[in-house]
């Protein structure tokens, strides 16, 4: 399990090309599942731009227990 979150970790961080001192980086670094890595992605890059209202679907359950 710890290697899926590492490398959603990675795989997050590479795609949304964060430096060393970006605050979202260090989120992302320290969530401690994929579900909470995947919610860190979408209120990062998805949140800002969604127009209200709006429901989100098929999000992961373990990122509702932040």
């Amino acid at each position: 399990m710890g290697d899926d979150v590492n490398a959603a970790k990675a795989a997050a961080i590479t795609a949304l090309g964060l430096a060393s001192d970006n605050k979202y980086k260090f989120t992302i670094e320290t969530s401690s599942s994929v579900g909470h890595v995947l919610n860190e992605v979408l209120e990062t890059v998805v949140e800002p731009k969604l127009v209200q209202p709006t429901f989100v679907l098929d999000y992961p359950i373990e990122g509702l227990w932040v």
